[in-house]
């Protein structure tokens, strides 16, 4: 598996982007994911980022246990990570387990984009 053809990054109203391209998450291929997203997220100095699951179908504890370790490494850079999933069926997984008490979901890139940009400082008011 190549791990380049299972996740994309990108920005999206200059915020950090994460899009997962996989449907569905294989215990043989998180440990190897987990590494490539760090790999990652240590070449653009660890931002705040969105991770997109738009593509994944499916999700289960092996999923939500990378997505738990991934947050390990956002608290360890004092950063965040936020998810946008519209997929419904998924939704519902990241509800039964209360998945918001480790991080924001939000139902689109634009949502969880306006999230961040509402976290950044405003600029001081201009000098008198």
């Amino acid at each position: 598996m190549t791990m380049k053809k299972n996740l994309k990054t990108y920005y999206h109203k200059n915020q950090f982007v994460m899009e997962l391209l996989l449907e569905e998450f294989k215990i043989s291929e998180t440990g190897k994911l987990t590494q490539f997203i760090e790999k990652n997220l240590n070449r653009y100095n660890y931002p705040d980022t969105i991770f997109d699951l738009k593509n994944i179908n499916h999700i289960d504890s092996i999923g939500i246990g990378m997505f738990l370790s991934t947050r390990n490494i956002f608290v360890d850079h004092a950063r965040e990570m936020v998810l946008v999933c519209p997929t419904e069926k998924v939704q519902r997984m990241f509800d039964s387990i209360n998945m918001e008490r480790f991080c924001k979901i939000f139902p689109s890139l634009d949502e969880a984009a306006e999230y961040f940009q509402s976290r950044k400082p405003s600029s001081p008011p201009p000098a008198p």
